[in-house]
């Protein structure tokens, strides 16, 4: 059976310009560093999540605030 995660804090009350720069500031503290050898999920995965929540949070302005909350839910779950 697959481990489920789930976040300690919550970020339903950021804004997602700053939920991205802090999840790439986590990222590129945890790049080559030797206390995470092997982190799960891999860095690259997290990355690419990082990356499609930023492209879908800019679409945000075009489609509403509604639409902008379906589309992160996606990407988060």
């Amino acid at each position: 059976m697959a481990t489920k995660f789930k976040a300690l804090i919550g970020f339903s009350r950021w804004k997602d310009d700053e939920l991205v720069v802090y999840a790439n500031t986590i990222v590129n503290a945890m790049t080559d560093n030797a206390n995470f050898p092997a982190p799960s999920p891999a860095l690259a995965e997290v990355q690419t999540v990082v990356h499609d929540f930023a492209m879908l949070s800019k679409d945000h302005f075009l489609d509403g605030r509604q639409q902008r909350r379906i589309k992160r839910g996606n990407v988060l779950m």
